[in-house]
């Protein structure tokens, strides 16, 4: 890779992100094969196989996992599929000693109540890998790109109020938890 030598002596490296990049796993990885010596990061929602998650992680320096709900009939209500392949995902990345970020996007009145928050740092706990937890307030960026195309924007949940974003919740479990 050309950048190589200037991202190694300035601490760069490179991110894959999404839409989902396990989706390409075939592609990552052999990009990711090319670049030996460059820090590589995925961010990924984990919404994939054991096995192409364990190749893909077994590639990375750093991962940035997205956790939308815990709770699987939250998750199956709000994305339309299960996360069980997601959080099977998530305990192998702890397992996995690879350091490792999780971002929570928090939607007003859909996970951004205490117990919602709760089950997310129970998932989190005793994970010494897990550098922090980032809370993301939904923000109407993607609602206002719906009546470019001619769709009306109906996300099934109020976007008229800010999330409650607390980061007390994570710090009780010992998990470093901010907001942006």
């Amino acid at each position: 890779m050309r950048d190589a030598d200037f991202l190694r002596k300035n601490g760069g490296g490179i991110t894959f992100s999404g839409g989902e990049p396990t989706f390409q796993s075939a592609f990552l990885l052999e990009l990711s094969s090319l670049m030996p010596t460059v820090h590589k990061c995925i961010e990924t929602c984990g919404y994939c196989s054991a096995q192409i998650f364990t190749s893909v992680l077994d590639e990375m320096d750093h991962i940035i996992f997205d956790l939308k709900l815990a709770d699987p009939g939250m998750h199956r209500r709000y994305t339309g599929t299960d996360n069980r392949p997601i959080l099977d995902n998530l305990e192998r990345l702890k397992k996995s000693g690879r350091p490792f970020t999780v971002r929570i996007p928090v939607i007003p009145g859909v996970n951004d109540d205490d117990a919602s928050l709760d089950a997310a740092a129970r998932l989190l706990k005793n994970a010494p890998a897990l550098d922090q937890v980032e809370l993301l307030p939904y923000h109407l960026t993607a609602g206002a790109k719906y009546p470019m195309v001619g769709l009306a924007y109906t996300p099934g949940f109020s976007v008229s109020s800010n999330p409650r974003l607390n980061t007390d919740i994570f710090r009780q479990y010992g998990i470093p938890c901010t907001h942006l």
